[in-house]
């Protein structure tokens, strides 16, 4: 049995085709798991920007606490030199938790 060019060239061309579709198959398939595994991966990177986000807002608190602090004890250390210790001292130091530099620190502490 002999073959003609044309039979030949059309056993050729369906190989090829077969091939060519086998391989998009197998293509397309592991594009869809990447794609499924891209959405899991981009869930969780949500996930710890959300996180991320909840820690810089206690990081803000406590930053602004402990900028009310230097505050407080700057106005104490200028009013203890200008007044020579006396009232500001007291005010400063002695007053206990609700004043002062005590209140400040208590404040960046939360």
């Amino acid at each position: 049995m002999i073959l003609t060019l044309n039979q030949v060239l059309n056993i050729i061309l369906t190989v090829a085709a077969v091939v060519v579709v086998t391989f998009l198959v197998l293509f397309l398939n592991q594009l869809r798991k990447t794609a499924r595994e891209a959405e899991k991966t981009m869930a969780k990177a949500q996930e710890a920007i959300d996180g991320l986000q909840v820690i810089e807002a206690k990081i803000n608190a406590g930053l602004d606490g402990v900028g009310e602090a230097e505050r407080d004890s700057i106005d104490c250390a200028r009013g203890v030199k200008d007044d020579g210790g006396g009232e500001w001292e007291r005010i400063c130091w002695g007053a206990g938790a609700g004043a002062g530099v005590t209140r400040g620190i208590a404040a960046g502490a939360r």
